[in-house]
């Protein structure tokens, strides 16, 4: 009788570990973990959709010395900007991810001459729009080294930008009031590394990228006749960050990033170059875990840089992973 009793004790306590277990395993509660403790890649067969929005008033700019200023002639403009975003699990180490950037972005300026006949000056409102699809982003993520508590992981990234959005101006009215492109006008290609490491509840990460950007020809100018030809410059960027979990369900992640264009090329009657640029961010980031919904909002500020925007931008974003 004794041993019929502990037999079946022994059979319960089992059970009820492999239930446990089974629950902590289940594919549902995998989907609902947070930035820090979910693996670099989705899982196979793990779907994620969302939509982020980005927004910003473009008032001051770092110039060719480095310092920030004001622009000139009065010119300020809106950046109001939607990603639509889709993350595939191939596998346990390779992922997919696909985005296509919705644009609204408008800017808006005065102008002033003068007329000599009559010593009289003129001020004009200067108004540029787009709106529209941008260039769409299609990447590759795999796990050369997937992460276990002894060591960090190591992911490559592969990225290709296609020119899916409008390259050319466009609804020309006069030179000061016409519509901007919602695209860049050429394809680029790139490659990065990214490296994480846990040591729960932090998490430490870094990345580094190089982007090649190909030739195209789009109309610039609104008074040009015939498309110009240009080649961007290539692109390298870098970031670091530090997450930590403030409890299961809110993470802050802080990240400083480093962006670097070098000098392009632009050719229309003559060959000219376009000036490198540079800046450097900090990003503070807030990110909610709502079961299998991710929300995530953060405001990168410049710090500084050269011939690059200098006004902070806010984004957010909610995800859902199927």
């Amino acid at each position: 009788m004794k041993r019929l009793f502990l037999i079946i004790a022994l059979s319960s306590v089992a059970a009820s570990a492999g239930a446990q277990m089974e629950r902590i395993i289940q594919p549902s509660d995998l989907k609902q973990q947070t930035i820090i403790n979910e693996p670099v890649t989705l899982r196979k067969g793990f779907l994620r959709a969302g939509i982020s929005m980005s927004y910003t008033v473009r008032d001051k700019y770092f110039n060719s010395s480095a310092s920030r200023e004001y622009r000139p002639a009065s010119i300020w403009g809106t950046s109001f900007d939607y990603n639509l975003n889709l993350h595939y699990g191939l596998s346990e180490r390779l992922e997919v991810d696909f985005i296509v950037p919705l644009v609204n972005n408008r800017n808006e300026g005065t102008v002033t001459t003068i007329q000599p006949v009559v010593n009289t000056a003129v001020t004009k409102k200067t108004v540029q729009r787009s709106a529209g699809i941008g260039d769409c982003r299609l990447t590759l993520l795999y796990q050369v080294i997937p992460e276990k508590e002894s060591r960090f992981s190591l992911t490559l990234s592969g990225d290709l930008l296609a020119p899916t959005g409008k390259k050319d101006v466009s609804g020309i009215k006069d030179l000061n009031n016409y519509n901007l492109p919602t695209g860049e006008g050429n394809f680029r290609a790139g490659a990065g590394l990214f490296f994480r490491k846990i040591l729960y509840p932090y998490s430490f990460s870094g990345a580094i990228g190089y982007f090649y950007n190909f030739s195209g020809n789009k109309l610039i100018d609104p008074q040009d006749t015939k498309s110009t030809g240009f080649k961007p410059g290539n692109i390298f960027d870098a970031n670091a960050g530090f997450s930590l979990h403030l409890n299961e369900w809110i993470a802050l992640s802080n990240e400083i990033g480093y962006f670097n264009q070098a000098k392009g090329t632009q050719e229309y009657l003559v060959a000219r170059s376009i000036d490198s640029r540079w800046n450097l961010d900090y990003t503070p980031r807030l990110v909610f875990q709502i079961r299998r919904f991710r929300i995530t909002q953060l405001v990168s500020i410049p710090l500084f840089g050269r011939n690059m925007d200098a006004d902070p931008e806010y984004s957010m974003s909610v995800q859902y992973t199927f």
